[in-house]
């Protein structure tokens, strides 16, 4: 039951995250690849951070004392964030193929725009 909780759940919601994160984002962005590039950065380092906390609140659970962490804030902020970095294993796979359909409907979009522009003949 510890492995499902601190493994497969995180992972899954991290998955789902990556996912869902880019989709929501471009609804409140312009309909460009330079947008979609700037928002896909952006789920990525929001994910990243995500799961740099993930990880606190997992070391926290398990015991980890806040005043182990004052000592060096900035160690155990960069011991955190690497562990959310190293996370990406599980969702960049996603977050770059969410990307790719993302891509591809801006393109379809523009598609159909540029023929709907021109003149039949």
């Amino acid at each position: 039951m510890v492995w499902f909780l601190e493994v497969a759940v995180p992972t899954l919601a991290f998955g789902m995250l990556s996912a869902l994160l880019p989709i929501a984002l471009m609804r409140w962005s312009e309909d460009t690849q330079a947008a979609l590039l700037r928002v896909l950065a952006l789920s990525a380092v929001l994910l990243v951070v995500i799961g740099g906390a993930v990880f606190a609140l997992i070391y926290a659970r398990d015991g980890l004392s806040v005043s182990a962490l004052a000592t060096d804030p900035m160690g155990a902020l960069r011991h955190f964030i690497w562990l959310g970095v190293q996370s990406s294993l599980v969702w960049l796979p996603v977050l770059l193929i969410t990307g790719l359909g993302l891509a591809q409907g801006i393109e379809a979009r523009r598609g159909r725009a540029l023929a709907a522009r021109e003149p039949e003949g």
